[in-house]
């Protein structure tokens, strides 16, 4: 993992922190990223955040294509 990304997550917006989920959950990668991004949110939350952060990354991962063997065209 990137140890600036653990230096600077105080700093992304939330919308940026739930884009880091949802990439993990579609690509499956920057794990460790989702998952300190996930603690932030939650400590917002705890602090008082409102933005509804569940509904949000459900929302943009329904907006994704869902990937099979059969649209990916290698050249």
């Amino acid at each position: 993992m990137d140890h600036d990304f653990i230096i600077n997550v105080n700093t992304f917006t939330s919308e940026k922190l739930a884009d880091v989920i949802v990439t993990f959950r579609y690509l499956g990668c920057f794990k460790e990223e989702a998952i300190v991004s996930m603690k932030e949110l939650a400590r917002r939350r705890s602090l008082g955040d409102t933005f509804d952060f569940e509904s949000y990354i459900s929302t943009e991962s329904a907006k994704l294509p869902k990937i099979t063997i059969n649209n990916i065209k290698i050249k």
